[in-house]
């Protein structure tokens, strides 16, 4: 009787042990990949929510400025400065400036506020009625009347 007490402790302490070392690795092996294929395809959502946030500030800029100048009569100079292609890359900005009146010479500018874009992100020239877009080449590709 003693022989098969002393048998079932050890049969129930190898139950209690847990995980093997091969086991917890296949299992952080399957997260591992999962994860990985996650990230892989939430990338273009991540992008496309990087564009269109920069998007939103552009046009937020644009709105927001137009409606003060038009409300309390003042000048306000919007000047859009790409991302620069040297290292270290600087990133594109939105400048503001204030232009005031005064008689007879106007005051400088000053500067009101400075919006920083990603370095991704560049400003397009769209074409505008009685413009004319050149290719690399030089070529006319496009003439607006």
């Amino acid at each position: 009787m003693t022989l098969t007490s002393n048998l079932t402790p050890n049969l129930t302490s190898r139950k209690l042990r847990g995980f093997s070392l091969l086991e917890l690795m296949i299992v952080i092996g399957i997260g591992m990949t999962v994860a990985g294929i996650s990230v892989m395809a939430l990338m273009p959502m991540l992008q496309e929510n990087h564009i269109d946030q920069s998007y939103d500030t552009t046009l937020s800029v644009l709105r927001n400025y137009r409606n003060l100048a038009i409300s309390q009569s003042n000048r306000y100079i919007i000047t859009f400065t790409p991302a620069g292609t040297t290292v270290p890359i600087s990133p594109a900005t939105i400048t503001v400036q204030f232009w005031g009146y005064a008689v007879p010479v106007s005051p400088a500018p000053v500067t009101v506020a400075t919006y920083t874009l990603p370095t991704d992100v560049t400003f397009g020239v769209q074409s505008i009625r009685g413009w004319r877009i050149y290719n690399q080449s030089g070529a006319n590709v496009w003439t607006q009347q």
